[in-house]
Formats: C-alpha cells, structure tokens, sequence
C-alpha cells in the first residue's frame, strides 16, 4: 500500500476538486495524508447523504410519492456542487479505490445493502397495507431503486443534463413499484 496516501489524495482531488480549506475533510492541514481520514471522510459523507435521502422516502407516505421523492433528493444532492462536485462521492471515488483499501470496500457494501433493507423493510410494510401487491418481489425491487440511485450518480458525473434524468424519474417508478 506504498504511496496509496498520495494516490488516494489525488483521486479525491480529481474526482471532487476539493482544494484549500474543503481539504480538512480528508485531512487536516499540516497533516500527513492518511487514508483512513479518507475513509472517515466517506463515511461523513455517506451519514448525511443517506440520511437526508432515506428520511425522504420514509416521510412521504404514498409509496409511489416516496419512490419518486427518494430519487428526487438523490439527484439534488448528486447536483448540489456543480459544476465543482457532481455525482456521488462514493460510487464516482470511492468505489474506485476498494482493491487498495479494502475497508472502502466494506462501506461501500454495508452502505448499499443497509439501503436496500430500509427500503425493502417500506415496500414490505406496503404490501401488508395493501398499497402494494402480495407477490411484489420487494427484495428485486428494492435491489433495483438502489441500482436506479447509483446510476444516476455515474451519469451525472459523466456529465449528462440533470433534466434528462429527473425527466426519467416518473418511468423509473413505474419500473420500480409494476
């Protein structure tokens, strides 16, 4: 893991442009690089991203509303920097480094699988209600809104219009909840 600091720090760089004082995320000034700040950086990142996202879907209570809202708020939050920091800080970075630091590795996956058991545990809920069918295979679609989640993350890093992707919104629900 020689020099995987500086390769870290400069993926970060490049990826998010954090320069000057946004640097102290990662590691304070003065500080040699380390990167298990890094690694506390992410999961900074993933507490207050998920949390915003997750309290979204579960305040709304139609469930198609809440679908529709959850990727909403993703989106905003993959947006909020432009044209610095667009995308998503762990699925544009940190998953690029998982080989190096295999407990990025490890966050990444309990991120991933901890919001899909949230979202599974609603749609479950939805179909004792009745608001989704019995054989609604939860565990798929849930699988699915986090797979629709991420993608949005590489295409807007990749550069594609914000529009085009919220114009998707009301199609990928009708994928998600059919």
């Amino acid at each position: 893991m020689q020099g995987i600091e500086a390769d870290l720090r400069s993926l970060i760089d490049a990826c998010y442009g954090l320069r000057g004082p946004e640097t102290a995320i990662i590691t304070p000034a003065g500080q040699p690089h380390d990167p298990h700040q890094a690694l506390k950086a992410f999961h900074r990142y993933r507490d207050k991203e998920g949390a915003v996202s997750q309290a979204t879907f579960l305040a709304e209570p139609d469930i198609h509303n809440a679908v529709s809202a959850f990727l909403s708020i993703v989106l905003e939050g993959q947006i909020r920097n432009l044209p610095r920091a667009p995308g998503c800080l762990l699925v544009n970075c940190a998953a690029t480094v998982t080989s190096e630091l295999p407990e990025v590795g490890r966050l990444l996956d309990e991120t991933f699988a901890g919001t899909q058991k949230m979202i599974a545990r609603r749609f479950g809920e939805e179909v004792e209600k009745g608001a989704l069918p019995a054989d609604f295979p939860i565990i798929e679609r849930a699988r699915l809104l986090v797979d629709f989640m991420n993608a949005q993350a590489v295409r807007i890093r990749a550069g594609e219009e914000p529009s085009k992707i919220e114009a998707e919104i009301p199609q990928k629900v009708r994928l998600v909840l059919s």
